[in-house]
């Protein structure tokens, strides 16, 4: 296995991808966590490498500014001062008082941090914690309420339903009837919800994406590719 170092300039980014030829057959571009990996079989010349990124500069542009958005998001809630609750922006506050913890207060509409008057060191990551914990408990609502809703609706029935968070899929079915569904959907609007929800239910019937599978989705969410397109490529 060979591996080197290289970059391209791009609009106003100088990108930096690392590439490895090893023994396989085609040349593969990975983009996880803002890294660029290219990987090649050994018989392909640099120049032919540099060629397909140059020619695959657009769409991953898009992937790392998408990447950054996602980070900002998801990591900066105390720098940004703000979180995304069924796609609301919503400003968090900060609140000095009697309390004699630090407690956060929020629902769809406020994000109020409680601190202490008297504390001496404020422990950031306590309160990111707390907001994060609170911002799950919301969507672990939302989700089964939405989720039974779609149960009523398609009367698919899976065996389990759990609310977790995950850093490259909305969503998971198991061949056990487990529906797993990522917390951090609850940034999104309800109909982003309900799409996820659908989606998995859906997998009840047909474990893959043929064309029943989207027959079937489309059947009971007609303007699913609405929310389709709203969240694809919004997780790496």
């Amino acid at each position: 296995m060979k591996s080197m170092q290289k970059e391209f300039k791009y609009k106003d980014i100088d990108v930096k991808y690392m590439v490895i030829k090893n023994r396989i057959k085609n040349v593969y571009i990975h983009i996880k966590s803002g890294q660029i990996i290219v990987k090649s079989p050994i018989y392909v010349s640099d120049k032919k490498i540099e060629e397909l990124v140059n020619k695959k500069s657009e769409w991953i542009y898009k992937k790392l500014k998408e990447y950054e958005k996602r980070e900002n998001r998801d990591t900066n809630i105390l720098e940004n001062k703000h979180i995304y609750i069924l796609g609301n922006k919503i400003q968090v506050n900060f609140i000095m008082n009697k309390a004699k913890n630090i407690e956060v207060e929020m629902n769809e509409k406020i994000c109020n941090v409680i601190i202490p008057e008297n504390i001496n060191i404020v422990n950031y990551k306590i309160i990111q914690r707390k907001i994060e914990q609170k911002q799950k408990e919301i969507a672990i609502f939302y989700i089964k309420k939405i989720m039974n809703e779609m149960i009523n609706k398609t009367k698919l029935l899976p065996s389990k339903i759990e609310v977790r968070k995950f850093k490259s899929i909305w969503g998971s079915c198991s061949s056990k009837k487990v529906i797993k569904i990522n917390q951090n959907i609850i940034w999104y609007s309800k109909d982003e919800i309900r799409y996820v929800c659908l989606h998995e239910l859906c997998h009840l019937k047909y474990m893959n994406h043929q064309k029943e599978f989207w027959n079937l989705v489309e059947k009971y969410m007609p303007e699913y590719k609405k929310s389709v397109k709203i969240l694809k490529g919004c997780l790496s």
